[in-house]
């Protein structure tokens, strides 16, 4: 398999277009076709690639492995989550890490979201925001509106549209009927 062999450098192959073009190929046909069985090798690959290309088609590889598995393999949530978690990540890398431990009923996986709130990207604080809106509003209201009122003014999308949402949610709230005695 080509993914077992090492990447080939761009030096190496005159007609790549980057380095490690061999494994990104490799890992884009497992985008469609990556099972369980497959959480190792893509754990692998998130830890020792270094072209992003290949990091961002083993992320997107890895939803096929973690979505609707009770217990998704404990090496490729790690590995997702670690890059999610890391503050100094490519924006890219780290929204598809999320967007693909969303799909994942793994407790780590729900727990590095929740965390996600806190980092210093609004934009994933954002992301992670919706996620949890999603799953359960209630449950995270007091997370969702403690991180919203502690942004500027004017924010990047997504946080927009969560601002939009808590706008909206508390002008609902704000005009209900009082209750009656």
């Amino acid at each position: 398999m080509i993914l077992r062999r090492p990447p080939i450098l761009r030096s190496e192959e005159p007609l790549a277009f980057e380095d490690e073009a061999n494994h990104a190929s490799a890992v884009c046909v497992l985008i469609d076709l990556a099972e369980a069985g497959d959480a190792g090798l893509l754990a692998d690959i998130l830890k020792t690639s270094r072209s992003e290309s290949v990091r961002v088609a083993a992320i997107l590889a890895s939803y096929n492995v973690v979505v609707d598995e009770p217990a998704p393999d404990d090496q490729i949530v790690d590995a997702l989550c670690g890059i999610l978690l890391n503050d100094n990540g490519a924006y890219e890398e780290r929204s598809a890490a999320l967007s693909t431990l969303a799909s994942s009923q793994s407790t780590k996986a729900r727990m590095a979201i929740v965390t996600a709130v806190e980092l210093s990207d609004i934009r994933i604080q954002a992301q992670a925001i919706l996620i949890l809106i999603e799953d359960d509003f209630t449950r995270y209201r007091d997370l969702v509106e403690r991180r919203v009122a502690s942004w500027p003014e004017k924010v990047p999308y997504p946080a927009t549209d969560v601002v939009a949402i808590i706008r909206d949610y508390q002008g609902k709230k704000d005009t209900s009927p009082a209750p009656s005695e």
